[in-house]
């Protein structure tokens, strides 16, 4: 199935939770946050949550500033 990460399209198969996806992508989840279809999606819900085809998936890297 096809999904949106940052506006670019990638391919996952069905039944991927949102951990895996991001695992399988590489990404580094140690200072990021992630929303789908424009809900943030808290940390503790990443291995329980299924994406769906089609889904548009934010991910925001935390920045510190002053």
């Amino acid at each position: 199935m096809n999904i949106f990460l940052n506006g670019s399209q990638v391919h996952c198969l069905p039944n991927t939770t949102l951990l895996q996806f991001l695992e399988q992508q590489n990404i580094n989840t140690s200072q990021i946050a992630v929303a789908i279809d424009d809900v943030v999606i808290f940390r503790k819900n990443w291995e329980i949550t299924t994406l769906t085809s089609g889904c548009n998936i934010l991910i925001i890297k935390v920045a510190q500033g002053g």
